[in-house]
């Protein structure tokens, strides 16, 4: 598990038990919020001078790509997380927070070990060849003695 799919899971346990939380709360009140996040992003705006990027060629474009991308992740991010807290809204019943908790730390649990088996698998490796070499020693040592006595 990667570190981004790793981040991904653990934003929607959060959204889930947000909208856990928020059960008390009517749904429009929700939405409301959601909406007006959605409008702050479209309000985002890069500015830039034109002086100081006069070497760079279409700097104009790439801007414009840039403000595009910025918005598409901030709508993204913004529909998960709706996503999640209206599935919990929705569903309370299925989570806990408490349990949601004890999932996220088993995650982080299961992410660093994830991260953990390769230099493990070195080291197991690493003791292995040095096994090997010991081995092969020790056979020399005793076929130059057998021949020694011979």
């Amino acid at each position: 598990m990667n570190f981004i799919n790793f981040l991904i899971i653990l934003f929607l346990l959060g959204a889930f038990t947000v909208g856990i939380v928020l059960t008390d709360v009517d749904k429009s009140e929700i939405d409301l919020v959601f909406v007006n996040a959605t409008k702050s992003i479209d309000n985002i705006t890069l500015d830039y001078t034109q002086e100081n990027y006069e070497n760079i060629p279409n700097v104009e474009g790439l801007f414009d790509v840039l403000e595009k991308f910025i918005k598409f992740v901030g709508a993204l991010v913004i529909e998960v997380f709706k996503a999640g807290i209206h599935f919990g809204h929705d569903n309370p019943d299925y989570f806990e927070p408490a349990f949601l908790i004890n999932i996220m730390k088993l995650l982080v649990v299961l992410f660093i070990i994830g991260l953990l088996i390769k230099p493990v698998g070195y080291l197991l490796i690493f003791l292995v060849l040095i096994i090997i070499s010991i081995y092969d020693k020790i056979k020399k040592r005793r076929k130059k003695k057998l021949e020694l006595e011979t």
